[in-house]
């Protein structure tokens, strides 16, 4: 007797499987870098201001070396005149080394702290002539009226003629610097400013 053999049986069906559903590729939006920034620098000086303290940015005191670079610059290489450098005989430059540039109209004062040539010098005086119309770039700080007769000066400032003898008045909040002004026709007047150095 044989057994009946089993009925056949269907595979079982097989669902393929879904195919992938393309996604939206996200963009990535790397960061901003920030610009640089512009770089700030100072603008370029109009002029070389001579002020009751100083020259331009440099006051009294200065190294030599220092100023007549600045001044080298802005105005060309000075003249000098070794032989007549030496020791001071008047008043603040009395004792000390001095030397002097000549730049046009303007004349710089040097002088050193004892009486040795070979000691630093720094920035001592300045003396402008022809000061009522200064040759650009030179300029007189505001608070210097160059322009000013004697009279006027009187005037304005009572107080200040401890140097009438010599021509010259000085002004207010500036003991160190006088006016000279013109005595005629082809003088512009003379301002002077720092060590007195005068043979009074």
């Amino acid at each position: 007797m044989t057994e009946d053999a089993p009925p056949p049986t269907s595979a079982p069906a097989v669902t393929p499987p879904a195919s992938p559903v393309p996604t939206a590729k996200a963009t990535v939006t790397p960061p901003s870098t920030p610009s640089p920034a512009a770089p700030t620098t100072a603008p370029p000086a109009t002029g070389v201001t001579l002020s009751a303290d100083g020259i331009g940015p440099y006051k009294f005191g200065t190294s030599r070396a220092t100023v007549t670079a600045y001044l080298t610059k802005a105005l060309g290489k000075p003249k000098t005149n070794p032989k007549q450098d030496g020791v001071g005989q008047c008043e603040g430059g009395a004792g000390l080394w001095g030397s002097m540039e000549i730049y046009g109209s303007l004349r710089v004062q040097y002088y050193a702290k004892d009486a040795s040539s070979k000691s630093p010098q720094t920035l001592a005086s300045w003396t402008l002539m022809q000061a009522t119309n200064p040759k650009p770039p030179l300029e007189l700080a505001k608070n210097i009226p160059a322009g000013l007769t004697m009279k006027q000066l009187k005037a304005r400032y009572p107080k200040q003629g401890s140097m009438e003898y010599m021509g010259c008045w000085g002004i207010d909040g500036a003991p160190s610097t006088f006016i000279c002004p013109s005595t005629g026709a082809g003088d512009l007047g003379t301002v002077f400013s720092g060590l007195m150095d005068w043979c009074t």
